[in-house]
């Protein structure tokens, strides 16, 4: 959903060059090449459990911030281009960690049913949330679109943080010898 609304936001809303989305996605790249250079160190420091769930906290903000964006020219590409990189790096710093857990987690005979079952899931609703961000967006605005998902996003934030178990897991679990 986000590829098809945000760079849809980015033509029409704020009136950027394919150039300028160039430079944002760019700034994305940035925020992922932080979050891959400090999510070791940030796991040791707050446990691996705290770190998914704020990366999922700093990614809805991310995502929050693309709607808030205004303006034109380089000051809308500054202000994209930073929601790029806390988005990104948010993403990043959750995707790392979770797989190092749920790999952890995993007997290894399962290791291989259990990868390809996650991706089969994560691609197949691929088209699915594309659909429904055009959808939305019709219905909606493109604007609006990416407000609501940013705002259902920091509510999911915030129900990790209340309930998930993930947040209480300090450590990556030693494996279990079969």
């Amino acid at each position: 959903m986000q590829i098809a609304v945000l760079i849809l936001f980015a033509t029409r809303d704020l009136s950027l060059s394919a150039g300028a989305i160039g430079i944002t996605y760019a700034f994305g790249g940035v925020g992922c090449v932080l979050a891959s250079a400090f999510a070791e160190r940030l796991s040791a420091r707050w446990g691996i459990g705290p770190v998914i769930v704020h990366g999922l906290i700093i990614t809805a903000a991310g995502w929050q911030a693309f709607g808030l964006i205004g303006g034109s020219g380089w000051t809308a590409t500054l202000a994209l281009g930073a929601a790029m990189l806390v988005f990104d790096f948010g993403a990043i710093l959750y995707g790392i960690n979770y797989l190092a857990l749920r790999q952890a987690i995993t007997p290894d005979r399962l290791l291989g049913r259990m990868t390809a079952t996650m991706r089969f899931l994560t691609v197949a609703s691929a088209p699915v949330g594309s659909l429904v961000g055009g959808a939305l967006a019709t219905g909606i605005g493109l604007r609006g679109t990416l407000l609501t998902v940013g705002a259902l996003g920091l509510a999911l934030a915030a129900a990790a943080v209340l309930w998930s178990p993930v947040r209480r897991h300090r450590d990556l679990p030693a494996p279990v010898a079969e």
